[in-house]
C-alpha cells in the first residue's frame, strides 16, 4: 500500500501550488504577494498561484492586479489563475479547492499573510525535517490546559522563547499560513467539520493528528518579506470569537490534540450503554469518603475504582442501536462525580470537555445521514482520543458468562503509543477471529 503521505503527483518532487484567498485585503497587499510568489528561489518548483475570491465585493479589482502581474511577466513558468464565485465558500472552501492541484505540496496564504522569494523553499525544508514532519506556518496558536499553570503561546512571538526555539515550535494549529502535503488533505474532507463559518485552521491540525499522526508546527518561513499594507479588517470578530472557543474545546473529542501539556483526565471509561456509566458511579459511591491516598491504593479500601481519578466517559454515539441522550447524560454525570471537566486555556469562553462522542459523522445533528459508526471509523477515532488524554488507565465493559462487569486495562502513560498500537492491533485479531 502506497504512503499516503508521500503521494507522488504531478511535476518535480518540490513542486508546490500557492494558494491565496482574497476577500477583503488591499489590492497592493496582493500585487506584493504575487510578485513574491512567482519568484521563487532554490530548489522550490511553483507551477501554479492560484488565487481565490469568493464573493468578495473587491473581485473586480483582484482580478485587475492578476491581469497586470501576468501581463508585467509574459515568459513566466509559472501559471498565475484568478478563481472567482459569486457563492462564499469561505475559508473551508479554499482547501477542498487544494484538492485538486496538481503539485506534491501546497502553500495557503490569507490575504495578510506575508511572503518572500525563499518561503516556499524554507516550507519544504521544514515540513521534510525528520523527526517533525507535518502542518507548518508562520502563526500559531499553543493553548494546553489551565489546570497545569500554563499559559497561552502564539508563533512567533507571545510567550515563546525564540532563543531557545529560534526555528520551529509545535502548535495545535496555524493561522495566515499553511504549508503541507496536497494529499493530506484527503483526510480534511474525511470528517465533516462542526461549522462551516470558521475554524478551518484547527480542522486541518485535527485531520492530520487523527488519521496521520502528524502535528502542527509554527516555524520560520519567512525572513526579508516586503511589509504589506495594513488589512483594515479582520473575520473573527463577535461571535465567532466564541464559536472558535467551542470548537477547539469539542474537536477533542474527535481525536485532536493538545500540543505539549499532558491533559487532566486520569482515566477512560469506554461504554455502549448508559447503565454502564451508572454502574461505575455506583461502585464509586461505595468508596470509602475523602481524597484517595498518595501514590495510589494504600489499602484494599482504595482499590479499583475508589482511586479512579478524573474520568471521562467515551462511547460510538449511534443513533442506531444507542440511547445517544442517556449515554451523554451518565457522562456528564459521572463527570461531575469525578470532577473531570477540562477547556482549553484562552479568553473567557469556556466550554467544558466532559464526555467523548467517537461518531464519524459528529456535527450532523440536521442533516439525514446515517448515524452508525462502523467499527473501521471508530478504531482510528478512539486512536486519536487516546493520543490526546493519554490516560493512567483505559476502563470497558466486559461480557463474562451472563454478567456484564467493568473491567480495567492500565497503560502507563510513558508507554501510551504503545497503548495505541495495541488498539489497532487488537482491531486486526478480531477481524481475524471473527
Amino acid at each position: 500500500m502506497a504512503d499516503v503521505t508521500n503521494v507522488q503527483r504531478e511535476g518535480s518532487d518540490n513542486s508546490c501550488t500557492v494558494i491565496i484567498n482574497v476577500y477583503r485585503g488591499s489590492a497592493e497587499a496582493l500585487r506584493i504577494q504575487l510578485n513574491e510568489a512567482i519568484h521563487q528561489t532554490g530548489n522550490a518548483s511553483v507551477p501554479h498561484v492560484w488565487v481565490t475570491s469568493f464573493a468578495s465585493p473587491n473581485s473586480a479589482q483582484y482580478r485587475a492586479v492578476v491581469d497586470s502581474v501576468r501581463a508585467a511577466n509574459p515568459n513566466l513558468a509559472t501559471s498565475v489563475d484568478f478563481i472567482e464565485s459569486g457563492f462564499n465558500f469561505k475559508f473551508h472552501g479554499r482547501f477542498l479547492l487544494g484538492l485538486m492541484a496538481p503539485t506534491r505540496y501546497i502553500l495557503m496564504l490569507d490575504d495578510d499573510a506575508e511572503i518572500d522569494k525563499s518561503t516556499v523553499r524554507r516550507c519544504l525544508d521544514n515540513i521534510n525535517t525528520p523527526g517533525r514532519r507535518g502542518v507548518y506556518g508562520g502563526f500559531g496558536h499553543l493553548r494546553g490546559s489551565p489546570e497545569r499553570g500554563t499559559e497561552y503561546r502564539s508563533w512567533p512571538n507571545v510567550n515563546i522563547d525564540r532563543k531557545q526555539h529560534p526555528d520551529f515550535y509545535e502548535m495545535e494549529y496555524m493561522s495566515s499560513h499553511w504549508c503541507f502535503e496536497t494529499a493530506w488533505l484527503d483526510y480534511f474532507a474525511k470528517e465533516r467539520p462542526w461549522t462551516w463559518e470558521t475554524g478551518e485552521d484547527m480542522h486541518l491540525s485535527l485531520a492530520v493528528r487523527k488519521f496521520l499522526n502528524l502535528n502542527t508546527y509554527g516555524g520560520v518561513l519567512t525572513r526579508d518579506a516586503p511589509p504589506l499594507p495594513p488589512k483594515g479588517h479582520t473575520a473573527t470578530v463577535g461571535r465567532f470569537l466564541e464559536m472558535r472557543e467551542h470548537l477547539f474545546d469539542h474537536t477533542l473529542g474527535r481525536g485532536n490534540k493538545i500540543a505539549d501539556v499532558r491533559p487532566t483526565i486520569d482515566t477512560l471509561v469506554y461504554v455502549e450503554d448508559a447503565s454502564h456509566i451508572d454502574r461505575l458511579i455506583a461502585l464509586l459511591d461505595a468508596c470509602p469518603d475523602g481524597d484517595a491516598p498518595a501514590g495510589g491504593a494504600a489499602s484494599a479500601a482504595w482499590a479499583w475504582p475508589c482511586s479512579i481519578g478524573k474520568t471521562a466517559a467515551v462511547y460510538r454515539g449511534s443513533a442506531v442501536d444507542q440511547n445517544v441522550a442517556a449515554l451523554a447524560a451518565a457522562a456528564r454525570r459521572l463527570c461531575a462525580r469525578t470532577r473531570c471537566e477540562s477547556y482549553a486555556l484562552k479568553s473567557e469562553f469556556r466550554h467544558p470537555v466532559s464526555h467523548f462522542d467517537l461518531r464519524q459523522d459528529f456535527g450532523h445533528e440536521r442533516d439525514a445521514l446515517p448515524l452508525a459508526t462502523s467499527a473501521a471509523d471508530l478504531v482510528p477515532s478512539l486512536a486519536g482520543v487516546l493520543q490526546n488524554v493519554g490516560p493512567a488507565a483505559f476502563v470497558y465493559a466486559e461480557i463474562e458468562g451472563d454478567a456484564e462487569v467493568i473491567a480495567a486495562r492500565h497503560v502507563d502513560g510513558k508507554e501510551w503509543t504503545r497503548g495505541i498500537y495495541g488498539v489497532y492491533r487488537g482491531a486486526v485479531r478480531l477481524a481475524f477471529d471473527a
